[in-house]
């Protein structure tokens, strides 16, 4: 098997979004990845979003009622433990980008942004299996990340409001 990103990608897509990274579709032989892109045609990827220039950032539960009625319990909260309930694993560190992202057309909060800062502001709205954001936004970088990429941790300083991350 050949190292899982050997291929360099560059795209953009509609708006200031930059997605930089490598794809892991193809070596440099030739030879595919063990992936479903046969199934699916779209090879799997982990993706970092970082939202820049923020100016607002909403969220909601995907949950129904019925659901988050099951998902009360403190167990539920680390995944080895709560795995076996019936409820809502909070605890999974991560949630699926399900049914997925688009940008909302005509955003009155993002025009309302562009026209006071005179520069271009969008509207997100992601959908995930389980909660719902809305961000309002000037600025979006897409990394493609190795899988099991571990994420930088930040640690607040005393000498400065300021966080400092490795």
């Amino acid at each position: 098997m050949c190292p899982p990103f050997c291929c360099a990608r560059t795209g953009t897509w509609p708006g200031s979004a930059t997605i930089r990274g490598r794809s892991p579709t193809t070596c440099s032989g030739g030879s595919a990845l063990p992936t479903d892109v046969a199934r699916t045609g779209i090879p799997p990827q982990h993706l970092r979003y970082r939202f820049k220039y923020y100016v607002h950032a909403a969220a909601t539960s995907a949950l129904s009622p019925q659901v988050w009625g099951k998902s009360l319990d403190e167990r539920l909260i680390d995944y080895d433990e709560g795995c076996e309930l019936e409820g809502y694993v909070w605890g999974v560190k991560w949630q699926n980008l399900y049914p997925g992202m688009r940008l909302v057309s005509e955003s009155a909060e993002a025009g309302r942004w562009s026209r006071s800062l005179e520069i271009p502001f969008y509207e997100a709205a992601i959908e995930t299996n389980g909660h719902n954001l809305s961000l309002v936004f000037a600025d979006l970088v897409v990394d493609v990340i190795a899988a099991g990429m571990r994420r930088s941790s930040c640690r607040r300083t005393d000498q400065t409001p300021r966080f400092l991350c490795p």
